[in-house]
């Protein structure tokens, strides 16, 4: 069918006599907007290249006359004698099927990857230039089908570890709640939930900067080494550097916690943000309770288990994956 329109379009353009049918599509094209946009594109087309075919057919004869040197006579006139009609029709569909092309090759589409509240699955993507995403939990992650331009750009809302494959040419960026992180091949943690105050960064290995933006603007940015982290405050616009962090912050990714001499409060926010729990502690318990202890792959009610033992505190489940610690009357 839509080859019929095109040959109907060469046609009525080269002024040929149209039947009923064809006058009645010509006219469904002019009352209605597309058709009237893919009327005026074909007769620019058509007067552009009108021209152009007149002055290069001779030359066109000659070279298909040089490859076709073994065809009978007869059928190279058949294929010489082009009609208005016929060129006006090969012309249209070779610009379309370019601007079709074109529009394919323009087009990248994003990919979106979410994770639910309660997902320990701790999936790892593998991005089109090769770089591994370990997403955590409520997180969501958006990247293009196929880098292009200068960057490899993806949005992140949540928690991910990131393992950058080097492209000194290409930077890889990340845009995460009113942050972006800017590397060229390194592996870090992005903290980055949008309910939350804070953007941060802990890096791994490589180099790493972190800018904080207001209005979309850049305000400040700090650049990170192995074993740093960077902090920025969305509300206040702040960036701060912490030389030695907890990496119980990458606690998510490795089931692996270590508290030294830590305080209750401490204690209660990295299991919170290590597992799919939400552990409370309830009004009269010693905010001055410290904790000594170290886990490696334990689940989080063995854990809770030992702190309420250890600081001689009542463990209480509320309901599924919610707990309160209490003082023991």
């Amino acid at each position: 069918m839509m080859s019929e329109n095109w040959d109907i379009i060469a046609k009525y353009l080269a002024n040929e006599e149209l039947n009923d049918e064809e006058l009645q599509i010509v006219e469904n094209l002019k009352n209605d907007a597309e058709g009237q946009q893919l009327l005026r594109e074909s007769a620019g087309v058509f007067d552009d290249t009108s021209l152009y075919l007149q002055q290069k057919q001779y030359n066109t004869l000659n070279a298909w006359q040089k490859v076709n040197a073994s065809v009978a006579r007869s059928a190279r006139r058949r294929l010489f004698v082009i009609s208005s009609r016929v060129a006006a029709a090969v012309v249209i569909l070779v610009v379309s099927a370019f601007a079709l092309w074109q529009l394919g090759s323009n087009h990248n589409s994003l990919t979106e990857f979410s994770t639910a509240m309660n997902d320990v699955s701790k999936p790892v993507l593998v991005l089109p230039d090769g770089t591994n995403v370990t997403v955590n939990r409520n997180s969501k992650i958006s990247y293009p089908e196929k880098f292009t331009g200068n960057t490899r750009e993806v949005t992140l809302s949540g928690e991910a570890f990131f393992q950058v494959t080097p492209n000194p040419d290409k930077p890889f960026i990340i845009h995460a709640n009113g942050a972006s992180v800017k590397v060229l091949g390194t592996s870090f943690n992005v903290y980055a939930y949008g309910n939350e105050p804070i953007v941060e960064v802990l890096v791994k290995t490589g180099k790493v900067e972190l800018l904080g933006k207001n209005a979309g603007t850049v305000s400040s940015s700090v650049l990170l080494m192995p074993g740093e982290k960077g902090v920025f405050v969305k509300a206040k616009g702040e960036m701060a550097k912490q030389q030695e962090p907890n990496f119980n912050n990458f606690s998510w990714l490795t089931n692996e916690i270590e508290f030294d001499n830590t305080p209750l409060p401490e204690v209660v926010a990295t299991i919170n943000r290590a597992f799919p729990v939400t552990v409370e502690t309830a009004a009269g318990v010693d905010a001055n309770l410290h904790l000594t202890a170290t886990f490696n792959q334990q689940k989080p009610e063995y854990i809770l288990d030992v702190l309420a033992l250890t600081l001689n505190l009542r463990l209480e489940k509320a309901q599924d994956n919610h707990y309160i610690i209490s003082k023991i009357d």
